[in-house]
């Protein structure tokens, strides 16, 4: 296998294409489920769903990370942030 494309390709052969995940758990088209060890690469770590985790760092970006004031915030880090909040 060639590093995480090897096991995404390995899964594919064997169990069709994951059609959902949910909590830590994958989904596949021929309705197997896979305990997800690895929570894609470290981004899924609360889980698929995630709860309303994501809408609280949504609303703390919001507010200006928990403070009165807006925080000026470094385009890269600003461009990472909205690639993953949406």
């Amino acid at each position: 296998m060639n590093g995480h494309f090897g096991l995404l390709e390995e899964l594919t052969k064997r169990y069709g294409a994951i059609k959902r995940a949910r909590g830590c758990f994958l989904y596949t088209q021929s309705g197997t489920r896979i305990t997800d060890l690895w929570q894609d690469g470290g981004r899924a770590i609360l889980g698929w769903g995630a709860g309303k985790s994501r809408l609280y760092f949504k609303n703390s970006i919001d507010r200006g990370f928990f403070g009165v004031y807006g925080t000026k915030l470094p385009q890269p880090l600003e461009k990472a942030l909205r690639s993953i909040c949406g």
